[in-house]
């Protein structure tokens, strides 16, 4: 791969980074002013949806995440999505689900237990995946 085509890569690379990133930050943010909401009337609260998303998620996929508590949204507009990163948001639906960890998003639609995309999520003015640490 020539050296153009390499910083090509990792100048894109590090605008889905960006561009998940600042996702990210939105959609905590509005989960957080909405956590625990419910109408009154017995409907479910956004935590008993993200236990039971996140449950799900674990048949389809392991993450060694026992320390890690992700966050988990609706994708209600995936149009508007595509239109800020439409490399990462291009398979979603209204109705799938983002889920957030500090070192990866995925996409996951839960009716049909499937894993839309995964991306990681790259600090800002690097290559290298957020807190990314093993242990051997």
């Amino acid at each position: 791969m020539s050296e153009n085509n390499q910083v090509a890569r990792n100048n894109s690379q590090r605008r889905l980074g960006w561009i998940v990133l600042l996702s990210a930050a939105v959609v905590a943010g509005f989960i957080a002013l909405n956590a625990n909401k419910s109408d009154g009337d017995g409907n479910i609260t956004n935590q008993e949806v993200s236990a039971r998303v996140l449950g799900s998620l674990d048949d389809v996929l392991w993450i060694d995440a026992d320390d890690e508590k992700p966050t988990v949204a609706t994708v209600d507009n995936a149009e508007a999505l595509r239109a800020a990163n439409q490399e990462f948001y291009k398979n979603a639906q209204d109705g799938d689900y983002l889920i957030l960890y500090p070192q990866r998003a995925i996409i996951y639609r839960e009716d049909e237990s499937k894993i839309i995309n995964i991306a990681p999520i790259v600090n800002a003015g690097t290559d290298e995946p957020a807190d990314e640490t093993t242990e051997e």
